[in-house]
């Protein structure tokens, strides 16, 4: 008897190192309309928009702790968000953040304009994909951005202007970052008439632009490394 109530005390005392040792992002909160969880630097990651829509205002602060990062399909197929202001805090938008599904019955967010704050550092895979009623992308505050990655804004059919030119330190522009598609023998795509590519941009993926039937010209900035 003794022995079984040793061996379950050791296993409980294991138990409860693991759980000590797990990182704090392991655990997902709620604060209004938010679910979140913090990462052991005491970073807020928003990982799941609860709310009933309308014009959203991201804090940039939750329990005293900066809102660093917008998840993986944290604004997924939440069509009722007309608008949505992003912090300064935020430095990474993750993939899907903002996306829908193009052929399922999950849409997108239906923003007009979204404006990239200047603490953001990476606009991840897929994150405003078929957001169909975007038409302005305002990267004039977007110092920090770094990559847009893959699809970021694919099929953001009434997309006619995203600024690059201000996104001074951008050096990586993914595949297919800016890029339609193909229904029915119709080409759904941007309505880009032009772009500047800025100088600091190493990288630019395949099919980028592709499907971007009103595009008129492409002009790459003094000094450019491509």
């Amino acid at each position: 008897m003794k022995t079984r109530k040793l061996r379950l005390l050791s296993v409980l005392l294991a138990l409860a190192m693991m759980l000590a040792l797990l990182p704090t992002a392991a655990f997902a909160e709620t604060s209004g309309d938010y679910e979140y969880r913090i990462d052991s630097d005491g970073n807020v990651t928003i990982t799941k928009y609860t709310g009933s829509g309308g014009a959203v205002v991201i804090p940039a602060e939750i329990g005293g702790k900066p809102v660093t990062a917008i998840g993986k399909e944290a604004f997924y197929g939440c069509s009722s968000v007309t608008a949505v202001t992003i912090p300064d805090s935020v430095e990474s938008i993750g993939e899907d953040a903002f996306s829908g599904y193009a052929e399922g019955n999950v849409k997108a967010p239906r923003i007009t304009e979204i404006k990239i704050p200047s603490g953001v550092k990476t606009i991840g895979k897929y994150a405003f994909a078929y957001c169909y009623e975007l038409k302005t992308v305002d990267l004039n505050s977007a110092c920090s951005l770094k990559t847009i990655e893959d699809h970021a804004f694919h099929c953001c059919t009434e997309l006619e202007k995203i600024d690059l030119e201000h996104a001074i330190n951008l050096e990586t522009i993914g595949d297919a970052a800016i890029s339609g598609n193909v229904r029915n023998g119709a080409i759904i795509g941007p309505k880009i008439e032009q772009i500047t590519i800025p100088e600091g941009v190493k990288t630019i993926g395949t099919y980028f632009l592709a499907r971007c039937a009103k595009l008129e010209s492409v002009t790459f900035a003094p000094g450019s490394q491509l």
